[in-house]
């Protein structure tokens, strides 16, 4: 578990360091065709409409990590809920990390919180 957490961590300082080409290299194969580095920066830039500014932090509370849920396929290890603190807005990520080839990889991503 704290692998798979720390790939979701990994993952959400490069979104918070504004580096969404590093961040599309944690995703798997399939997920590298669905999202864009391109994308991501459009996501967050949306999410983050009303009150746009940087990250200023990236939190993730053992909590509101899963190891079993509903949509969970056989290849998954973990669902992490990243939350993504700028100055004036408090947003998140959600990540599905599997395991890919040997390696976790992130496999789904959804912006915003629930």
């Amino acid at each position: 578990m704290q692998s798979a957490i720390r790939v979701a961590q990994d993952f959400a300082q490069r979104v918070a360091d504004a580096d969404y080409a590093a961040a599309h290299n944690f995703l798997t194969k399939t997920a590298k065709q669905t999202y864009s580095p391109e994308g991501f920066q459009r996501s967050f830039e949306r999410m983050t409409a009303y009150e746009p500014g940087p990250i200023r932090k990236v939190d993730i509370d053992p909590e509101f990590t899963l190891e079993d849920w509903p949509a969970k396929q056989p290849d998954d290890v973990a669902f992490v809920y990243v939350g993504l603190f700028g100055d004036d807005y408090v947003e998140a990520v959600s990540l599905t990390v599997s395991r890919e080839d040997g390696e976790l990889r992130i496999r789904e991503v959804e912006w915003g919180r629930p």
